[in-house]
This record gives structure tokens, sequence and C-alpha cells, in this order.
């Protein structure tokens, strides 16, 4: 997919992500400066104040892990991953027979109110180079 189809199906900014850290949806991973190797879907999991709360999911982690699964017929592995812009991020890992991966993490920008469940799809990436995509979910 190239940046410009991207921008114009997930309605991305100029830093190639769609809402802000209150708010996030998606980012667009880019191999170079013109295409995407991968998107991430954000979904939040936690916000302390539900009165002034945006959309909050009550769809678990663990169900997207066991119905990516299923869907896959495959089992997730850990990414060991360090990244210091997150408390302990909890990234697993699925490879596809097409050679695409899907990585279901949970990030916490902010214990009381930026909590997300993270799934992303790449494509023609190497597990090393995945590790440098997701340092960038911020």
């Amino acid at each position: 997919m190239t940046k410009e189809v991207a921008r114009k199906t997930f309605d991305l900014d100029k830093y190639h992500q769609n809402g802000h850290i209150n708010n996030r949806k998606f980012l667009a991973h880019l191999k170079n400066d013109s295409t995407v190797i991968g998107i991430t879907f954000y979904k939040r999991i936690y916000k302390e104040n539900f009165e002034k709360s945006l959309e909050v999911s009550e769809y678990s982690r663990e169900k997207y892990i066991a119905d990516l699964e299923k869907k896959y017929d495959s089992t997730f592995k850990l990414l060991d991953i360090e990244n210091v812009a997150f408390t302990n991020p909890q990234f697993v890992y699925l490879e596809l027979e097409d050679g695409s991966v899907v990585v279901v993490g949970s990030l916490y920008y902010n214990l009381m109110y930026n909590t997300y469940t993270t799934i992303s799809f790449f494509h023609d990436i190497t597990l090393k180079e995945l590790r440098s995509y997701l340092k960038n979910y911020y």
C-alpha cells in the first residue's frame, strides 16, 4: 500500500496517525517514504473517568488473541522487545504462511487515561525489523 492510499483510507495526519494520545485510532508504519508495510489499530481498554471518556472497549486483549489464533489456526509467541516509552508492552506475534506478521500488544501510555490494546498487521518485514517499527507506537 502506498502512503497516499493509507492516508486516504485511514484519514492519517502528517505523522501517519489518526487520533492523538487520548484517542488514538490508527498508525501507518512506513518502510521508506512511500511504502506502508504495516497498520496498527488501537483499541482503548480503560479510562478512569467514564463520564468524560471517549469510547472504551470491553473487548479484552485475550479475546483478540484467541480470535486471531482461531482465525489463523496458529499460536502467538512472545515478542521480546524493550521499549522505554511504555510500561510492560506485552507484545505477542503470529507469523502467517504468506510472510505477514500479526502483533498484539497492550500499551500503557498513562495508566489512568491512555491504555490500549493494539493489533498490527505487517508484511514484507523480518522479526528483527519488526522491533524497530514497534518502538514507534507512541
